[in-house]
């Protein structure tokens, strides 16, 4: 996968513990790139088969993961309380990635209710909780990231990685 230029590895919207654990060890298996990891969590702070952030993070860190967290399932108001729950039992970087709102069908198309502007203020929120690399899932647009870059620019950093901080510049050099 590098030879290919593979940066890292993304599972992501996994919503059971051991599929979670499964996949990581098989990237293990095949390649030493950074493992990234976000789960789908409800409301509650639990995944669908009832493990909570904190029951994850001490799996992940056992597998020796890089970055963890959580996305889609939550738009960003649902997520912001559920931030803390990452960022207080770790010191691996946080990968927050919501979706735009809750989804509400209208005419029979699917929509979101958050705009770009709630979402990047609310991003903004969870930038300041400790979360350090952010993103959005299902009906987000670019708009919505380049407006959450835009409210997140001076907020200062929570990853204190240098081996992240040296992932990100060569990604960025290509």
């Amino acid at each position: 996968a590098a030879r290919a230029g593979v940066d890292l590895i993304l599972i992501e919207t996994f919503n059971d513990s051991m599929e979670t654990k499964a996949a990581v060890l098989a990237a293990k298996e095949v390649c030493d790139l950074p493992i990234f990891v976000t789960n789908v969590y409800d409301s509650t702070g639990r995944l669908m088969t009832g493990a909570t952030p904190e029951a994850m993070i001490a799996m992940l860190e056992g597998l020796d993961v890089d970055v963890l967290g959580m996305n889609c399932s939550l738009g960003p108001e649902q997520m912001l309380p559920l931030v803390e729950r990452f960022t207080a039992p770790t010191s691996l970087p946080i990968l927050i990635s919501p979706n735009a709102g809750l989804p509400v069908v209208r005419d029979g198309k699917t929509m979101y209710d958050v705009d770009a502007a709630q979402f990047a203020a609310l991003m903004q929120q969870m930038a300041q909780k400790g979360a350090c690399l952010l993103g959005g899932c299902c009906g987000t647009t670019p708009e919505y990231i380049k407006q959450t870059i835009a409210q997140t620019a001076h907020v200062p950093t929570h990853c204190q990685s240098k081996k992240m901080k040296l992932w990100f510049l060569r990604i960025h050099m290509q």
